[in-house]
């Protein structure tokens, strides 16, 4: 399932983790604009006032991975089998059923520091280099 999501959240960062938002927040932002624990990844949006971030959230593999740089590949604690995308507020912007356990998440953004257009692909097999 693939859902667009069009959004200037509140302090121009979401936060993708198990949807019983129960984990470990990240202390700071690197660069690019990501920081992510075993439970969660939280990723910078164009600036709120610059206007809205579209966000790919998808468990299709088939998503065109052209679609910017890559900047995060890895795994999350999915206890409960859901996996939501959230406002710093925590309001609940999407969420998809994966399988319960651990879920692999691969991040594409148009720009390092303030990308309006993201991508967020979540299960498929870890590739090795």
């Amino acid at each position: 399932m693939t859902k667009t999501i069009r959004v200037a959240p509140q302090n121009s960062i979401v936060a993708i983790m198990d949807s019983s938002q129960e984990g470990e927040l990240p202390k700071k932002l690197g660069r690019p604009r990501l920081a992510a624990t075993g439970s969660c990844i939280l990723l910078g949006t164009m600036l709120e006032a610059d206007g809205e971030t579209e966000i790919v959230f998808t468990d299709t593999e088939a998503v065109s991975q052209s679609e910017g740089e890559p900047v995060f590949d890895g795994f999350i604690d999915t206890p409960t089998g859901r996996v939501g995308l959230f406002s710093v507020l925590w309001e609940k912007l999407g969420e998809l059923r994966v399988s319960a356990g651990s879920t692999r998440v691969r991040v594409w953004t148009n720009h390092a520091v303030e990308p309006d257009h993201i991508v967020v692909v979540l299960g498929g097999e870890r590739m090795d280099s």
